[in-house]
């Protein structure tokens, strides 16, 4: 039984218990007198035949002796009745009421009963009040579990978020002691990797609480901020990056290859060290409401025989394995020089 119904079950034995017990009086009472009546029956037979045997008796006589068989049906089922629902039927009705009101987290108190109700009621509001105290138990364990755990997890993000802004500070002294172009633009490539990678984290320690992911237009803005000015310390060119994105949220194992894989393209526009335009794009598919297209798009991206062949299938084996991370295929029209790819959003 896991933890709603375990919080539940004192309401729905409650309203079971509480349903026969505002039922039982009218068909209690009928039972009484379907079981009595053979009895009755017989009385009234008996006397009947009493009354026969004996010419000398008047009609009254006969009417009483007829009757008073039936009134002592009657009676007598009454009585069990009235005795029936002292003793059962009152104590119920008490215990539904109080059980009706139950509320997760509230402990129910053992009524105080009349000394006329059954033993076995007075056992069902204790059990009653040791399940609700035991729910309660539960539920306390386990709201404090989830702080802890919420606590750990803010910690453990926060400390990652500041590992990242360490690391990203360290790259950047080495970049500015680098003794020759190649190394810095090799440290600027890591640091850019960094960084956006600095930024999916950040993003997702901001919206922790909502937990809804981590919102793409966000992080794509903030990257393509980052990648307009590497690019213009690097190679001292404009990059001009678009960001076309609906209002969606990722989760941060998606996000993060998002970023990577927008870095490693973005990097081959800047090492050609032309003047060119990267258009980032994420948009919902119209037939799947849980699903986006992700696509990055250059004239850097075409086919030509003047690029460079060892970067591109350096850059080819990266991609291949981010789309491997994210289960799904990466799809790339060199003529119209479009990458693209379908992720999960929240």
């Amino acid at each position: 039984m896991n933890a709603p119904q375990r919080r539940n079950l004192p309401t729905r034995i409650a309203r079971r218990a509480g349903q026969w017990a505002l039922g039982t009086p009218t068909v209690l009472f009928f039972i009484m007198m379907l079981a009595l009546l053979p009895f009755a029956a017989a009385a009234m037979l008996s006397n009947w035949l009493t009354v026969s045997d004996n010419p000398a008796s008047d009609t009254t006589a006969r009417i009483i002796a007829l009757l008073m068989p039936l009134l002592l049906w009657f009676s007598a089922a009454f009585v069990a009745w009235l005795v029936a629902r002292w003793i059962l039927i009152e104590p119920l009705t008490a215990l539904r009421r109080e059980v009706a009101n139950y509320a997760p987290g509230k402990i129910l108190h053992i009524l105080a009963l009349p000394r006329a109700a059954s033993r076995e009621v007075r056992e069902l509001s204790e059990a009653f009040h040791a399940l609700s105290a035991t729910v309660a138990q539960h539920d306390s364990e386990m709201l404090g579990a989830l702080s802890r755990q919420k606590q750990l997890t803010r910690e453990i993000h926060h400390r990652v978020k500041n590992n990242l802004q360490v690391v990203s500070s360290l790259i950047s002294l080495h970049w500015r002691a680098a003794k020759n172009s190649e190394a810095a633009a090799a440290y600027l490539a890591i640091q850019r990797r960094v960084d956006a990678l600095s930024v999916v984290q950040r993003n997702y320690y901001a919206e922790l609480e909502e937990q809804t992911g981590v919102r793409a237009r966000a992080i794509l803005s903030e990257i393509a901020t980052g990648l307009k000015t590497s690019a213009k310390i690097q190679s001292n060119q404009s990059l001009n990056v678009e960001v076309h994105c609906d209002d969606l949220c990722l989760n941060l194992d998606v996000a993060a290859p998002l970023a990577f894989m927008t870095v490693e393209l973005a990097d081959l526009v800047i090492a050609q060290r032309e003047h060119a335009t990267l258009i980032l794009s994420l948009s919902l598919l119209p037939d799947a409401p849980l699903q986006a297209r992700y696509t990055l798009e250059s004239s850097i991206f075409q086919a030509a025989p003047n690029r460079a062949i060892q970067d591109t299938d350096l850059c080819e084996r990266v991609l291949s394995g981010l789309a491997r991370q994210l289960r799904t295929p990466l799809d790339h029209d060199s003529s119209a020089g479009r990458y693209s790819i379908v992720v999960p959003v929240v």
